[in-house]
């Protein structure tokens, strides 16, 4: 136990989030950036970022039993990171600790919403993944990096009938690799369009079925749509504020592996993510904005649910 929160044991661990590590900067103007020009920060923070611990970090906040795969740095960027997620509750025990130089973002978030985001990533040196006898979760998530061990997880959950689920960010022919090996797909609208190899959006939602089984794709402010069990459909977005839409999309998948963990019927499992997306929209920094349960229940009860229609 560290601070409060419980950490699971392995065995225990019921939802594995492999991917890479990142230390975020955050940075929030009062104007819109222009080039050449200096600006004074109206707010400055940091954290431990990079997709998969953020959709780990998401996913505990929500009650899951939750575990990060990923290279750690041994620098101070790392150890920050290490010390967060045991404070979010986070077994660690399928990491490992790298003298590779922490990869860094710096987010700027701007009045209109949109954030600019930069930063000096680091290949993680080449490491035997220690995946543990004792180690069964029921979902395996990949962020999309790290092909070789993420190959190692997805041949751990064909041997052990675990569930698979990919978060489509990285846009490259190794993700594109890893995407048809999984169960569940769930991506940004560029990588839908370059896996598809399509900009349409009906003609991406017509080749889903032969991309995945189960194949959503985030749309940001215009919502989502899917092709779930061969059903397509499209939901709108709540209507938040935005004030960084950096992490909106791991708050999602945080909250919709704890719904499909939790057997949410798939309409509510969609809701229910999206808004945990769109409260995450409403604060500054991926990691500090995503909610907990609480949070979300509150969120829904206030706000006009979005619509949901069929194709």
């Amino acid at each position: 136990m560290i601070g409060t929160k419980l950490i699971p044991s392995l065995e225990e661990v019921e939802l594995i989030c492999h991917g890479n590590a990142v230390f975020d900067v955050n940075i929030l103007t009062k104007e819109a950036c222009k080039p050449n020009l200096k600006y004074h920060a109206d707010t400055l923070s940091y954290n431990g970022g990079g997709v998969a611990p953020n959709i780990a970090v998401a996913a505990s906040r929500l009650g899951g039993k939750v575990g990060f795969s990923g290279c750690l740095s041994d620098d101070c960027f790392g150890q920050i990171q290490y010390d967060e997620l045991k404070s979010e509750g986070i077994n660690l025990e399928s990491a490992v600790r790298s003298t590779t130089a922490s990869s860094v973002s710096v987010i700027i978030g701007q009045p209109d919403g949109n954030s600019i985001l930069t930063g000096k990533l680091f290949a993680p040196q080449p490491v035997h993944w220690p995946i543990a006898p004792a180690i069964n979760p029921k979902m395996i998530l990949l962020d999309g990096s790290l092909k070789e061990s993420s190959l190692g997880w997805l041949a751990l959950a064909r041997e052990r009938q675990i569930t698979t689920i990919f978060n489509g960010g990285y846009i490259s022919q190794d993700a594109f690799e890893l995407a048809k090996r999984v169960d569940i797909v769930v991506c940004s609208r560029e990588f839908a369009a370059a896996y598809s190899q399509s900009s349409d959006l009906e003609i991406i939602l017509k080749k889903a079925p032969t991309l995945c089984k189960h194949f959503i794709v985030t749309l940001d402010r215009e919502g989502l749509a899917w092709s779930w069990n061969g059903k397509q459909g499209l939901m709108g977005a709540w209507q938040v504020k935005c004030l960084d839409g950096v992490g909106a999309g791991d708050a999602f998948h945080g909250s919709f592996c704890m719904g499909l963990l939790e057997g949410l019927p798939f309409e509510d499992n969609l809701l229910k993510a999206s808004a945990s997306g769109a409260i995450c929209c409403t604060g500054l920094g991926a990691r500090t904005a995503l909610p907990d349960a609480e949070a979300v229940q509150k969120f829904m009860a206030d706000q006009t649910q979005p619509e949901i229609v069929f194709l």
